[in-house]
């Protein structure tokens, strides 16, 4: 009688318990990802600032085309004799990035297999 009463208590402790890790770890997820949710939201509000003021800042194609709708007589299309040609300079040489593969890449490489696409037949 003795035994199975101390088991029945022991059993209720240990569902007890494993219902409360569950809420625990559940709270840390939760959290984890609200904190997510900011990051996400503070790089929306900057991005969405950035777009506002390029919309009221005078460089923006909104700003402009809400001029030229509006009838703004200063705004000027460029003529063919007002537009400069730039020719590439001969004299500058561009340096060319050579893809060599050092000893690291070549030990992984022996052992790593890259990635293929496949077509898929229809």
């Amino acid at each position: 009688m003795f035994l199975k009463r101390f088991l029945s208590i022991l059993l209720f402790l240990t569902i007890l318990s494993l219902v409360y890790i569950h809420q625990q770890s559940k709270i840390f997820y939760l959290a984890y990802q609200n904190e997510q949710k900011k990051i996400t939201l503070d790089e929306l509000v900057d991005i969405n600032n950035l777009l506002r003021y390029d919309t009221s800042s005078f460089s923006s194609l909104v700003y402009l085309d809400d001029k030229v709708l509006r009838g703004y007589k200063e705004f000027q299309v460029p003529e063919e004799t007002k537009i400069i040609k730039i020719e590439p300079n001969p004299n500058i040489k561009i340096a060319k990035v050579e893809n060599k593969p050092n000893l690291v890449s070549r030990v992984f490489n022996r052992f790593i297999k890259s990635a293929e696409a496949k077509t898929l037949k229809p």
